[in-house]
């Protein structure tokens, strides 16, 4: 994986945001040292030179993307099993976010919270990272506003335009989850 110059600045920003790279690191030393075992040299740097966490990322994640190392260390960053991650909401926002970044890259983070990248076909299609039953609901406004003639149409519109955590959606599934929730409760 290696992103392009735009795309890495973004991260960086991102990344050096105090409530983002908090989630992660006690300390700029566990910083580094996180770095280091995905092979990141910070060449030209003493040992003893203090860094502050805007300079670390810059150096680290631009060394990543050089050595082709930034899948794997953005991979172990977003395993749900941290324990940082306690908070489920904190966890989908953060990759909401993410996804957005590398999503101008073509690369997409699926369901098992693995980055892969879009097939041609699917780059223009939007990436949906909440629940199916959610966009299904969405998309049934095409009907009421009076856009589409049935709600069967709105589900094919998904189908369409839509990746669900970087997969397909068929139309039939997204039929299926808005009556599941429906029947649940969490829709009306």
């Amino acid at each position: 994986m290696k992103l392009r110059r735009r795309t890495l600045q973004l991260m960086i920003r991102f990344f050096s945001k105090k409530n983002n790279y908090k989630i992660f690191y006690e300390s700029e030393l566990d910083a580094k040292k996180h770095f280091l075992d995905f092979n990141v040299e910070f060449k030209n740097v003493s040992e003893e030179w203090e860094y502050e966490m805007p300079e670390l990322f810059e150096l680290g994640l631009d060394e990543l993307n050089k050595n082709r190392n930034m899948k794997k260390w953005l991979e172990s960053i977003i395993d749900p099993r941290n324990i940082l991650f306690a908070d489920r909401k904190i966890f989908d926002n953060f990759l909401v976010d993410l996804n957005s970044i590398i999503n101008s890259d073509e690369y997409v983070i699926n369901e098992n919270n693995h980055i892969k990248q879009q097939k041609l076909i699917d780059i223009k299609k939007q990436n949906w990272n909440g629940a199916l039953w959610s966009l299904a609901d969405d998309l049934r406004q095409y009907k009421i506003n009076g856009d589409l003639d049935t709600f069967e149409e709105c589900y094919q519109k998904g189908e369409n335009e839509f990746l669900h955590k970087g997969n397909k959606i068929k139309a039939k599934s997204l039929r299926n989850e808005y009556h599941k929730a429906k029947a649940a409760g969490r829709v009306d």
